[in-house]
């Protein structure tokens, strides 16, 4: 996560006017305010927000158990409880509160998907896209998510954590397509006035070596 500094340390630009220098600190504290917004506004909307709550999981023990299970499964259970039990082990990882499991849970969940057992419940298959794409929504990695719960919706039409974690994603998108066009008008207005702030400067120079 990035650090933010403290902003009330301002630089003093009047001593240096070039192109490249005015841009950059521009640009350092455009960087900064998005940071800012975004914390201050966080909060915000998930007061506001009506939709699905997410309940994330941050007892270990819950995890651990699941863990324990799942490996007993692996042992002396049937296909059917094998599943049942990776299931609900993934379902708890993506949901904790430690980035490690989120970490995990998309690992084991991207394995299945590999192998492609021909033993897993179809009709669990829904869930199991969910949690990956929930995963990587935690990751912030919005595009792969999307894609998922995309696929989810449709092969489970009224899969209701997937329809309210698809309006996030295609928000959250939406939100970084509108910052990434504000951040490069931002630096290009940047630029275009560093340019004319040293051109300013040359002509100033020029005009008093012309004095002398």
């Amino acid at each position: 996560m990035e650090m933010i500094g403290s902003l009330s340390a301002t630089p003093d630009i009047t001593q240096n006017t070039s192109s490249g220098s005015l841009s950059n600190w521009f640009g350092r504290r455009w960087t900064k305010m998005q940071v800012v917004t975004r914390k201050f506004f966080k909060p915000l909307r998930t007061i506001f927000t009506k939709e699905h709550k997410i309940r994330w999981i941050d007892d270990p023990s819950v995890i651990k158990d699941c863990h324990n299970q799942y490996n007993a499964a692996l042992k002396v259970s049937s296909d059917e409880d094998i599943d049942k039990c990776f299931t609900r082990l993934t379902y708890t990882l993506v949901h904790s509160t430690q980035v490690e499991d989120v970490l995990h849970g998309i690992e084991l969940l991207e394995e299945g998907f590999l192998k492609n057992d021909n033993n897993s419940n179809n009709e669990r298959m829904p869930d199991k896209t969910y949690q990956l794409a929930l995963g990587y929504y935690r990751c912030e990695e919005y595009n792969k998510s999307l894609e998922l719960l995309n696929r989810c919706i449709e092969n489970s039409h009224n899969h209701e954590k997937a329809l309210t974690l698809q309006k996030k994603v295609e928000a959250q998108i939406r939100r970084d397509e509108l910052l990434c066009a504000g951040c490069a008008c931002f630096t290009c207005c940047a630029g275009v006035l560093g340019t004319y702030a040293a051109t300013g400067q040359s002509d100033k120079q020029k005009y008093e070596r012309l004095r002398e």
